[in-house]
């Protein structure tokens, strides 16, 4: 049996601050780092041509919805955060704003 998608937000919920934003990468960990032991089905791969694990798939799929119900706020280039109390301060039309800002140097902000 697969790792469900309830398990694995109920692990990134529980276990990461909110109001950070995290690279995709720090997900992962978590998830590695809290599930002592995967099933077979997570480890398998997820498609014929991808070698990589279904349950690494499954967590892409659960930010997705989780996006969507605003649960977790997705900033672009895999960083995502799990907004707290202060969730209208992270509204979507401020993560464009922000995201089109310049620093006063000129340059783009990276993400």
């Amino acid at each position: 049996m697969v790792t469900t998608e309830k398990q694995l937000w109920e692990i990134l919920s529980t276990n990461l601050p909110h109001n950070e934003w995290f690279n995709i990468n720090k997900l992962y960990y978590t998830i590695e780092s809290k599930i002592s032991e995967f099933t077979i089905n997570d480890l398998t791969s997820s498609a014929k041509f991808n070698h990589e694990p279904k349950w690494k798939r499954n967590l892409r799929n659960v930010l997705d919805d989780r996006r969507k119900t605003g649960d977790i706020l997705y900033m672009g280039n895999a960083t995502y955060m799990i907004p707290g109390e202060v969730q209208t301060m992270y509204s979507a039309e401020n993560l464009l704003w922000i995201k089109n800002v310049k620093r006063l140097d000129g340059e783009s902000w990276a993400y």
